[in-house]
């Protein structure tokens, strides 16, 4: 014969929910604090490259980095033809 729940036996855990929820959003706005104030892995514009490389390969591994340079790689590529097409214009 199947139990049949009582409305308090249901509304327990219900009760419950927002010492959770309350502590998951504290968690959350201190997360958004620290990344806010402690921004990303590097600074971009202010960051050595050998720095920003040696960054990049502990945080995503060896296969990870080497996709990231060969997108760089074609990324310049398009840049300085599109540069050298530009001079031809001008020229």
């Amino acid at each position: 014969m199947p139990v049949q729940a009582s409305w308090a036996s249901i509304m327990v855990p219900f009760a419950t929910l927002p010492r959770p929820i309350s502590r998951c959003e504290r968690e959350i706005g201190s997360l958004e604090t620290k990344r806010a104030e402690n921004g990303s892995l590097f600074d971009i514009a202010k960051t050595k490259p050998d720095q920003i490389a040696r960054i990049v390969l502990e945080n995503v591994g060896l296969a990870r980095t080497r996709n990231i340079r060969n997108a760089l790689t074609q990324a310049i590529d398009a840049a300085e033809q599109k540069s050298r097409e530009k001079s031809k214009q001008a020229g």
